[in-house]
Parts: structure tokens; C-alpha cells; sequence
């Protein structure tokens, strides 16, 4: 006979668990692993490199942000800093464990303790795209948000036009949730936009999936 949850609900215990996650990355913020990557706190060095690889014309214009905005290299790490500090968001560096090459950004953000939820977004130096770097980032940071925090579900948006970050999403997984034309015009925004979102229970069933194929 199999033991009961007593007065538990496996939501509650899902809660309790990311609750726990999100107390300790106060006390010390998670470095990631996976075969080829290293992800890891934003850290002072990774300004120059982050700072020119955000203000690239082909990154930019995929930005909810302008660029400009951030005046400096120093103003963007500060509020990387105060993100960490905060836990509002975790952006995570990511580097090629090899080299130590810094090759983009993979975060958190919008964390929602009270209903298990974040949204997920990556960024791909241009030197290091076609490389499969942001799937595989993306995929380690999932496993984490679900794994390590306890996140019930984890949504994802990219613009229509944005072929190779809609790839990423279908091969970690995400399904397409709804789509919608903007109002506003500006970096980032005006074209039509396309919502994913992955759930822990898609994420455990794509995954004894992939493990059938692959074994």
C-alpha cells in the first residue's frame, strides 16, 4: 500500500520546496553544469563581453529594452547584482567550460513563489551561435527551475520573426501557448509575439521520452 501525503497536498509540498530553493540561493547563488557549458553568477569581468554582445544589431533588436539605456558596462552589472540580490530574477553567465569563454546570458525572471511559475529567457553571443549553446543552457536552467526550485511551470515568448529562439523552445520541450500583436512600438516589441510554456509534468513525460529514443 502506498504511503499518503497526510494533510499535504503535493502542491503544498511543491510550494514548500521552492520556497526552501529560493532561501538558499540567498546564502549562496547556484553554479550549473552541463557537458559543454558552465553557468554561473553575472559577475564584474563579464561586463565588456556582456555589454557587446547585448549591443549587437542582431541581438538588440530582439531586446524588451534598449541598450542605450544602460549608459555603461558598470550600470548593467549593477543591476544584474541587484537582481541576485533581490532574487526577482537569476541571470545566469554563460561560459564554455573549456575555454572559459563567456557565451551569453540564461535566466529566471519574473519568479512567482505563490504559484510555482517563472519565465525563461537566453541570450547567444552572435561569435557563438549555431551551436546549439542556447538549447543546451536553456535545457540545464529548466532542469534546475523544475528540479531545484520546484517550479510547476515555466513560460517562454519570442517574436514571430525570431526562427531560432522558437527552435530552442520546441526542443526543450515547450508547447505553444497563444500568440498577439503588440500596441506598442519599440526594441523588442511591435511584431507579432508567440507565448510558450513547459509544465513539470510535460518536462517528466518529454523526458522518458527522450530516454526511450536515446537508450
Amino acid at each position: 500500500m502506498g504511503m499518503g501525503l497526510d494533510t499535504k497536498t503535493r502542491m503544498e509540498m511543491e510550494t514548500e520546496i521552492g520556497i526552501t530553493g529560493m532561501q538558499k540561493m540567498k546564502q549562496q547563488f547556484p553554479v550549473l553544469h552541463s557537458a559543454r557549458l558552465l553557468l554561473r553568477k553575472v559577475r564584474p569581468e563579464d561586463g565588456a563581453a556582456l555589454y557587446r554582445a547585448l549591443s549587437n544589431p542582431r541581438v538588440a533588436r530582439y531586446l524588451s529594452f534598449r541598450m542605450d539605456t544602460t549608459r555603461s558596462e558598470e550600470r548593467l552589472i549593477r543591476y544584474f547584482e541587484d537582481c541576485s540580490r533581490t532574487l526577482s530574477s537569476l541571470h545566469f553567465a554563460v561560459l564554455i567550460r573549456e575555454t572559459g569563454r563567456f557565451a551569453g546570458l540564461c535566466s529566471l525572471q519574473r519568479l512567482n513563489e505563490m504559484d510555482s511559475s517563472a519565465s525563461i529567457g537566453y541570450m547567444v553571443d552572435p561569435a557563438c551561435w549555431n551551436r546549439g549553446i542556447a538549447t543546451e543552457a536553456a535545457r540545464q536552467l529548466l532542469q534546475f527551475g523544475f528540479d531545484s526550485l520546484g517550479l510547476r511551470v515555466i513560460h517562454a515568448s519570442c517574436e514571430a520573426d525570431n526562427t531560432a529562439s522558437s527552435r530552442v523552445m520546441v526542443k526543450c520541450g515547450f508547447r505553444r501557448a497563444s500568440e498577439e500583436y503588440p500596441q506598442i512600438s519599440g526594441p523588442g516589441t511591435g511584431l507579432r509575439q508567440l507565448h510558450y510554456s513547459l509544465t513539470a509534468e510535460q518536462r517528466e513525460i518529454g523526458d522518458k521520452r527522450y530516454a526511450l529514443l536515446h537508450n
